[in-house]
């Protein structure tokens, strides 16, 4: 597992420690802050770092950690940064996913030269309060506090939007090394990216950069934060207004349950199926390629349940259950695809390829562009997003509520749902 989400290049510099003994990691402390050329603010904030590391040292490894030790301090006393980040084990990850195993926690130390490594990948008070408070709880003998705390870090935000942020530092990172002492005002240089994002009319990535670095680097406080806060609404005055794609209408759903009744093949069913359980459930392409035939249950009178494993906006998998209703045209066609998936087991994909694995998105993508084009929508420009669009379209018009859309379609805001709804009148 990657730590705050950021990938550290381990090479020749980098030393790999698996924890047993708090002693060794105190020693490393005491060398370190021994030795001459960091500034005591970054002596302090690698105390907290190292003394929530421990060092397994057996007989035979007493010569290369105290080596190591070496390394480590000679790096630092020429002005190197010094990071780390938490790697699970396998028990480790059962006991994540609920098991009893005692977990056994890993660091990875990481020493770069500043001049190549750019900034600190966190900084601030949130951070430095963090590996602090590892410390203290490991000096009185209290691990299990210590690992939850230190699984925070990792914990805290979704994966998408771990990677989201993190590709966001990186980019804040190669910006300021334009800059000279970009480390030494943050905050200034923080607002400095956000101009440049003006500038290049990225005005979308606004909202996404000042989450990101607020998360690794704090919030900015006073001048700062007020500078920041003109340039959002400034960008939020030049941001143009929404762009409405294209939306499947009925219209479109009815010509593709014509043409699907008209040749009735089990391929003309299945593929002509795509198209409609994206458009019943509000589906999203990946979500689609990743149902199962165990995943579809019929509630009786027409209303079926489709379960959701997982989304774009459930990183974690818990899953989520979406209802649909059968009626009219679509009807048929369902009854027969229900004729067509006896065939298979409730494992397997219910849009599987020939060789019964998930498709991918991008092979859905094509299949649901034949059945457009064989169904004479092929002028219409519609792509998988539209029928998803198209459903919450159709049910705003239709009079359900907007707040029903959102919770169906698994939009977390108004304003993400509104991306997707065509313009209706009043």
């Amino acid at each position: 597992m990657t730590w705050l989400g950021h990938d550290i290049d381990l090479e020749a510099m980098s030393l790999d420690i698996t924890e047993v003994r708090k002693e060794k990691a105190y020693d490393c402390n005491a060398f370190i802050l021994r030795s001459r050329g960091p500034s005591l603010k970054d002596r302090l904030r690698w105390l907290g770092i190292l003394a929530s590391m421990h060092l397994v040292v057996s007989r035979q490894q007493t010569k290369k950690n105290r080596a190591m030790i070496t390394h480590v301090a000679q790096k630092v006393a020429q002005g190197c940064s010094l990071s780390f980040r938490w790697s699970l084990d396998e028990q480790e990850r059962a006991e994540l996913k609920g098991g009893t195993a005692m977990a056994v926690q890993r660091s990875m130390l990481s020493v770069s030269p500043r001049q190549t490594c750019g900034l600190n990948i966190v900084a601030g008070n949130k951070w430095l309060s963090w590996a602090e408070t590892i410390a203290s709880a490991r000096n009185d003998g209290r691990e299990d506090l210590a690992q939850i705390i230190g699984r925070s870090a990792n914990s805290a935000l979704a994966q998408g939007t771990m990677e989201a942020y993190s590709s966001m530092r990186r980019r804040f990172a190669d910006f300021s090394a334009s800059f000279t002492n970009a480390n030494s005002n943050l905050g200034k240089y923080r607002n400095l990216f956000i101009a440049h994002l003006i500038h290049m009319g990225q005005l979308k990535s606004i909202p996404i950069a000042t989450a990101a670095l607020n998360f690794f680097y704090g919030r900015l406080d006073d001048g700062d934060a007020e500078l920041q806060k003109l340039l959002v609404d400034s960008a939020k005055r030049e941001t143009p207004p929404i762009v409405h794609r294209k939306k499947a209408s009925q219209e479109d759903i009815d010509a593709i349950v014509d043409w699907a009744l008209t040749n009735e093949s089990d391929e003309t069913i299945t593929e002509s199926s795509i198209v409609l359980l994206s458009f019943l459930a509000f589906l999203r392409i990946g979500e689609t390629a990743c149902v199962r035939k165990k995943d579809l249950e019929d509630k009786g009178n027409g209303t079926w349940w489709v379960r959701i494993p997982k989304s774009k906006t459930d990183q974690r998998g818990l899953g989520s259950t979406v209802a649909f209703k059968i009626q009219g045209k679509v009807e048929e066609i369902w009854r027969k695809f229900m004729k067509v998936l006896k065939k298979i087991k409730g494992e397997q994909f219910i849009f599987a390829t020939q060789s019964g694995n998930r498709p991918t998105t991008d092979a859905l993508r094509k299949r649901i562009s034949a059945v457009l084009n064989r169904a004479g929508l092929g002028h219409k420009g519609l792509t998988p997003h539209s029928f998803r669009g198209g459903a919450a379209t159709v049910a705003l018009r239709n009079g359900a509520n907007q707040e029903d859309i959102k919770r169906v379609g698994r939009w977390k805001s108004t304003s993400a749902l509104l991306h997707y709804i065509e313009p209706t009148p009043l």
